[in-house]
């Protein structure tokens, strides 16, 4: 059996933290990149019984020993990868915050890039492309413009309900490579302000308490959703994610166009955009492999 690389882990949770605080790129596709999604999938599914387990073990109903239930979590995975994971939320939140106040434009051209790109890479994994994905497709655009059209901007004011919204839905981006939970809170209106909220824990905490609450029931019950609807309807499903991540899209792109004053911002947003796109595109190629989706 190969002995456990604690530090390697660590660095491959730099490396997903990286990638789940810039909306684009997907966590989970890193995840399988490196070779431990499956593991990750398994072990988040573990924590729902090791939570039932232990809830029957302190009302009396349960004959398994606490040290026994302990080990339904596998500690040497998420430790040092939430550690890795933490360490690239603190300080690159601070970093990408800065860029966002100096240049907002440019900064979520290279968003909105990576955001097209990931879309097509979600798109590629469809298997059957009948009218009946086309129409489901459709169906996604429309749902996704009119999510653009309600949520709020990136100044708005957010009750701990929204926070509780977000944390619920973004956390979709634990069982869906090709999906980002920053590009779902940007879309959503609150991708700068929970990087604030990172930054200013000790004063903003409740924020986050109630950001994890919402993670840990969407990860309970909408996950499972999810993964299921992929398993019976993966086409359809799929298509209606495309389009649907291509129309909530338009929100943000409406906004940042709003930011840009004179042509020689906008040329310099257009090439990032390209990076961006190009980031995910090279990303990609290197799961071209991946089974995820399929």
């Amino acid at each position: 059996m190969m002995k456990e690389n604690y530090f390697l882990t660590f660095l491959k949770g730099m490396l997903v933290g990286a990638c789940d605080l810039i909306p684009g790129i997907s966590g989970g596709t890193i995840l399988f990149i490196t070779g431990i999604y499956e593991r990750f999938i398994n072990g988040l599914k573990n924590v729902g019984v090791f939570v039932i387990e232990l809830t029957r073990l302190i009302s009396g109903r349960n004959i398994n020993s606490f040290r026994k239930i302990l080990r339904l979590l596998d500690f040497k995975l998420f430790i040092p990868l939430i550690l890795g994971i933490w360490l690239v939320f603190a300080f690159g939140s601070k970093i990408i915050l800065d860029l966002l106040g100096a240049y907002p434009a440019q900064v979520y051209s290279f968003f909105i890039g990576m955001v097209f790109a990931s879309a097509y890479v979600v798109f590629k994994h469809i298997k059957s492309r009948t009218y009946i994905e086309a129409i489901f497709g459709v169906i996604g655009f429309g749902l996704g413009l009119l999510i653009s059209s309600f949520t709020k901007t990136s100044g708005s004011s957010f009750s701990l309900w929204y926070i509780l919204l977000l944390g619920f839905v973004s956390i979709c981006a634990m069982i869906l490579p090709g999906i980002s939970g920053s590009y779902i809170l940007l879309v959503l209106g609150g991708y700068e302000f929970m990087l604030g909220v990172i930054q200013d824990i000790i004063h903003k905490w409740n924020y986050a308490l109630v950001f994890v609450i919402g993670s840990i029931i969407g990860l309970l019950t909408f996950s499972k959703l999810l993964s299921w609807l992929l398993k019976k309807y993966h086409s359809i499903t799929l298509s209606v994610l495309t389009g649907l991540m291509l129309g909530a899209i338009i929100g943000p792109v409406r906004q940042t166009l709003g930011k840009i004053p004179n042509i020689g911002v906008l040329i310099l947003s257009i090439v990032l955009l390209l990076v961006g796109i190009a980031s995910v595109i090279l990303i990609d190629h290197f799961a071209r492999d991946s089974k995820e989706l399929e």
